[in-house]
C-alpha cells in the first residue's frame, strides 16, 4: 500500500500523541528508532526525508508506517519467524561472540577457519554473513586515520565545541536558535577516478584524460537546521573564505551559527577570524589530521563518485553538475547523523535536550 505523502500525514497526525507518549517511554533502541519516524511524519515530513534523515532504507520506513496504520503499536514490535534451525546454538553464538572481541577486526575466511576449528561448522558466505550482522559486527573498508591525528581528537573537538555552545548559552540563545554545520572546500576534476560499474562487457567511458588542472574549487556548508551554501572560487585564500562565509551568513538570517572546520592556513587567517565574529559565526577548528571527524567530508566522497560515472567536457559543465547533485546531498541528513550521535552529550550538557530530538519534534 502506498500514499501520497498527505495521506500518510493526515493519518499520522491524527495519533501523533500517542506516538509520541509511546516514543518518550520506549525502551527497546529499535521500536525506539521506528517510533521516531513515525513521529518526524506525523509532524510533516516526507517518509522519503524522515527516512533520509534516521539513515534507513526507504523500503523499510513505508515497512514501519504502513504496520502502524495496520496494527498500530503491535505493528512496531519485532515477531518471530520460521526458518531453517541455526548452525551454532545461542550459547556457541556468545561463545563466538567472546572469542571474535579479543580481535579489533577479522578477515571472513579468518571467522570461517575460527567457527570450523571451534565448533566443526562451515558456513557458506551469505550465510556467515547473516550470522556475523545477527553478532552486532559490520563489514567495511577500514577508514585510514593519519597517524599525526591525536587518540584524543574526539575529546579535543568535544572541549572546543562545548566552549562554543557555554558561550551561547551564556548569551541566553536556546539550542533551536542556533545553526550547527560543516565546512571545508573540495576541488572536483573533470577526470576522476572512475567507480566500480556493473555491466554484462567491459566498459568504456570517454574522459579528458590529458593532464590539465581542469577543477571546479568548491567551498561547501553542510547544515542540518539552516541553509546549506554550495560557493565556487577561483582560490582558497583568505578572502575567498570570507566570501564565502558571507554568502553563508546572508543565507541563514540572523541567527548565530557554529561551522566545524579543519585547520588551513586560510580558515585559521586573523582577518578570517575577525570577520567570521563580525559575522556573528563561531569557528570551532577540528584537532589536527582528523578529517573524520567532519561530515562533509564524506558528502565530497558521494559527489565525486557521481561525477566518475558521467562525461563532463567542461568546467562550467562542471560546476553546474555539482550544484545540481550537492543540493540533494546536502538534503541527506544521513552523513551527519553518526557525528551528532558521538557528541551529543555535549548538547544535552548544555541545553538540556538532544540536538537530533531537536529536529525530530
Amino acid at each position: 500500500m502506498l500514499m501520497m505523502r498527505s495521506e500518510y500525514y493526515e493519518i499520522l497526525s491524527k495519533e501523533r500523541e500517542e506516538i509520541r507518549k509511546r516514543l518518550k517511554k520506549e525502551k527497546d533502541t529499535k521500536v525506539k528508532l521506528k517510533l521516531a519516524l513515525l513521529n518526524m511524519v506525523a509532524s510533516g515530513m516526507s517518509v522519503k526525508e524522515a527516512a533520509s534523515f534516521l539513515g534507513i532504507k526507504l523500503r523499510s520506513a513505508y515497512k514501519w508506517v504502513n504496520n502502524w496504520m495496520e496494527e498500530g503499536y503491535e505493528g512496531m514490535l519485532a515477531k518471530k519467524r520460521g526458518g531453517r534451525p541455526p548452525k551454532l546454538s545461542k550459547e556457541q553464538k556468545e561463545e563466538l561472540r567472546r572469542l571474535l572481541k579479543q580481535k579489533e577486526y577479522w578477515t571472513t575466511e579468518e571467522i570461517n577457519e575460527l567457527i570450523n576449528e571451534k565448533f566443526g561448522v562451515e558456513y557458506k558466505k551469505s550465510r556467515l554473513y547473516e550470522l556475523l550482522r545477527e553478532l552486532g559486527l559490520k563489514l567495511s573498508k577500514p577508514y585510514i586515520l593519519d597517524v599525526k591525528r591525536p587518540e584524543n581528537a574526539e575529546e579535543i573537538l568535544a572541549e572546543r565545541l562545548e566552549k562554543v555552545l557555554k558561550v551561547l548559552k551564556d548569551a541566553e540563545y536556546n539550542l533551536k536558535d542556533i545553526f550547527i554545520g560543516f565546512f571545508d572546500a573540495s576541488s572536483p576534476q573533470l577526470s576522476p577516478n572512475t567507480t566500480r560499474l556493473w555491466s554484462f562487457k567491459k566498459i568504456k567511458i570517454r574522459r579528458i584524460t590529458s593532464r590539465q588542472r581542469e577543477r571546479a574549487n568548491t567551498f561547501g556548508f553542510y547544515t542540518l537546521n539552516g541553509n546549506s551554501v554550495v560557493n565556487f572560487q577561483e582560490r582558497s585564500k583568505k578572502e575567498n573564505v570570507i566570501e564565502v562565509l558571507r554568502a553563508i551568513r546572508e543565507e541563514n538570517g540572523d541567527k548565530p551559527i557554529v561551522i566545524i572546520i579543519d585547520n588551513f592556513s586560510s580558515h585559521k587567517a586573523g582577518d578570517v577570524q575577525r570577520e567570521a565574529e563580525k559575522l556573528g559565526i563561531h569557528l570551532v577548528f577540528l584537532p589536527p589530521y582528523s578529517p573524520d571527524l567532519n561530515p562533509i567530508e564524506f558528502v565530497w566522497k558521494s559527489l565525486k563518485r557521481l561525477i566518475s560515472e558521467v562525461f563532463i567536457g567542461s568546467v562550467e559543465d562542471l560546476k553546474s553538475f555539482i550544484k545540481e547533485k550537492i543540493t540533494d546531498l546536502f538534503r541527506n541528513r544521513g552523513y551527519a547523523k553518526g557525528w551528532f550521535e558521538k557528541f551529543s552529550s555535549i548538547f544535552q550538557k548544555i541545553f538540556g535536550h538532544y540536538f537530533c530530538n531537536l529536529l525530530a519534534e
